[in-house]
């Protein structure tokens, strides 16, 4: 995904990358249903992220799969439940969003 880059040394507070961030065209992509197969596996990724910003490439090390009945990070990033971010030394960082803590809220309600 091509990415935006920020001339600033402090952490940006817009989200960088394709869809996101300001002049992104809003609401032209709907987000799949989650499955039951992939539910747990968001939620795990979910928590991990929301312990502390991860690194980009931490988390596509981690959670990126080429198996299409199991798209975990595709998932969070098109219902809006992470968003990325350029950090001070220029790395991308993966933070959880309010939507992503409410949806592991109502995951916890509903178990």
């Amino acid at each position: 995904m091509p990415e935006t880059s920020t001339a600033s040394a402090t952490p940006s507070a817009h989200p960088v990358g394709l869809g996101e961030g300001p002049g992104a065209a809003v609401g032209t992509r709907i987000a799949p249903p989650i499955t039951d197969t992939t539910k747990p596996l968001l939620c795990d990724m979910l928590r991990w992220i929301a312990e502390r910003p991860r690194h980009y490439d931490d988390v596509m090390a981690g959670w990126r799969t080429s198996c299409p009945r199991l798209p975990v990070w595709e998932d969070a990033v098109d219902h809006g439940f992470v968003v990325r971010t350029r950090g001070a030394d220029g790395q991308t960082l993966v933070h959880i969003t309010p939507a992503g803590r409410a949806y592991l809220g109502e995951t916890a309600d509903s178990a």
